[in-house]
């Protein structure tokens, strides 16, 4: 959940917000696992089979990804209840994980974006 990795090793696309989750406490993931597994009723759908385009259909490229934007070890977690900055930090980089969207990239991730979004509109068609 904070690097990235699936249960079977392969990794998570950049969509999951892994870079944020990485300061998680061990004990909000528990109760997010716990939450989603035993307090959200599952749904009988068939996940539709995931159509990216060459380059981003290739999971492997995923680890130069992560070399370039999964930098060092999670933050350390402080004490939320007691630093309100703080805890309104957690929510809305962590959690809410609001500056993966809403703040500026690197050139490398503003290029990455764009032909993402021409492959999906170039499917689209």
């Amino acid at each position: 959940m904070r690097d990235g990795i699936r249960a079977n090793g392969a990794n998570h696309y950049p969509a999951t917000p892994y870079t944020a989750y990485r300061g998680l406490p061990g004990s909000n993931i528990q109760a997010l696992h716990t939450y989603f597994t035993h307090g959200v009723s599952a749904v009988d759908e068939p996940v539709a089979r995931t159509q990216l385009a060459f380059a981003f259909n290739q999971r492997w490229l995923i680890k130069g990804w992560n070399l370039l934007f999964l930098k060092g070890e999670p933050p350390p977690i402080t004490p939320l209840a007691e630093d309100k900055v703080a805890r309104g930090r957690y929510l809305v980089d962590t959690l809410g994980h609001c500056g993966l969207c809403y703040t500026p990239c690197n050139l490398v991730a503003v290029l990455a974006l764009l032909m993402l979004a021409l492959s999906r509109r170039t499917r689209a068609r």
